[in-house]
């Protein structure tokens, strides 16, 4: 079974047939506003009740077109994700594997749009707002705890996260 076998299709009977140049014509005006890769539209037409063949046809006419570029969209995820969300590059590079993208087109798009210091300064603050949440009363394994989880779902690495709580930890004075 593969995964197209899987994918809900409409019920044929109370809904007209998908009709292939209205579902393009939409298609087109939303990759004019946004970007989005092959394996976005391949599965949207295959939910709109397309057979395979029909849904690559309309994604090979995309991209032929120039509505979809994996490149730049690959490109413009690495940006936004590490830009406004807060991701890091592991987790942007899972994230961009789940849809099928070239692993080296997608390191290649990391290499260029990440910078290692802004992402050390965003393991930092993460580190620190989850280690504020912390009442006084808690014990400070369970803050540091909650703080190390905090920073593993954002993806960044056991040994990152390790390196900068030692930091952060030679940073504050003892309460003497």
């Amino acid at each position: 079974m593969t995964t197209d076998d899987r994918i809900p299709q409409h019920d044929g009977a109370a809904k007209r047939p998908p009709q292939p140049e209205r579902a393009y014509a939409a298609a087109a005006r939303r990759c004019a506003a946004a970007e989005y890769c092959r394996s976005d539209w391949h599965t949207r037409f295959r939910r709109q009740g397309f057979d395979p063949t029909t849904a690559k046809a309309l994604v090979d006419r995309l991209e032929s077109e120039g509505y979809i570029n994996e490149d730049r969209y690959i490109r413009a995820f690495v940006h936004d994700k590490a830009a406004y969300d807060g991701w890091t590059a592991r987790k942007i590079s899972m994230a961009l594997a789940r849809k099928g993208l070239d692993a080296q087109r997608v390191q290649t798009a990391i290499d260029e749009g990440i910078d290692s210091d802004q992402q050390m300064a965003l393991l930092e603050a993460c580190l620190r707002r989850a280690l504020s949440k912390g009442r006084a009363d808690e014990d400070p394994r369970k803050t540091t705890a909650r703080a190390i989880r905090a920073a593993a779902a954002k993806g960044f690495a056991p040994a990152d996260i390790y390196r900068m709580l030692r930091t952060m930890t030679a940073e504050t004075p003892d309460d003497d």
